[in-house]
């Protein structure tokens, strides 16, 4: 009888814990991961391969809304050639805003989604994008890394 209450205690205990610290980890974690999206945004925008390097997962997939796929090696040879254009002033960016903002934390994992708006001009062309996305992030090794990305051009 007394290991049966000691156990009912134990369970009892573990899923209070469970109960009381899960949505602050979460929290937390959303935190973790808007952080990462502004600072992934801001190396996005620069062409900073060096820091989306550290931000992606090995095995990250990139699929474009005309659906094309990239692994990261593809992708950040995008970016390399990206920051050239930067450099060369053939591509020049005035805007690049993340909004409607969803994050989603499933223990290891995290769910984004949101809309993007950017613009600038590229060969002395103004342009306009407005797109929907989807990023997942995992936790790997004690640090968030993006995944997966996808997103869908939005018709203006």
């Amino acid at each position: 009888m007394r290991l049966c209450m000691k156990r009912i205690l134990s369970i009892s205990f573990l899923i209070l814990t469970t109960a009381v610290f899960s949505p602050a980890q979460s929290s937390r974690s959303e935190k973790e991961i808007r952080a990462l999206l502004d600072r992934f945004g801001k190396a996005f925008v620069e062409a900073d391969a060096a820091t989306l390097e550290t931000l992606l997962a090995d095995d990250y997939v990139h699929t474009n809304s005309n659906g094309g796929t990239l692994n990261k090696a593809r992708w950040l040879d995008y970016i390399r050639t990206r920051n050239a254009e930067l450099k060369s002033g053939r591509l020049r960016v005035n805007s690049y805003i993340n909004d409607d903002l969803k994050i989603r934390v499933y223990g290891n994992t995290a769910v984004v989604t949101g809309r993007n708006t950017s613009g600038g001009e590229r060969d002395g062309k103004a342009f306009s994008l407005q797109l929907r996305f989807t990023h997942v992030w995992v936790k790997q090794a004690g640090q968030w890394r993006r995944a997966a990305f996808h997103d869908s051009a939005i018709q203006q």
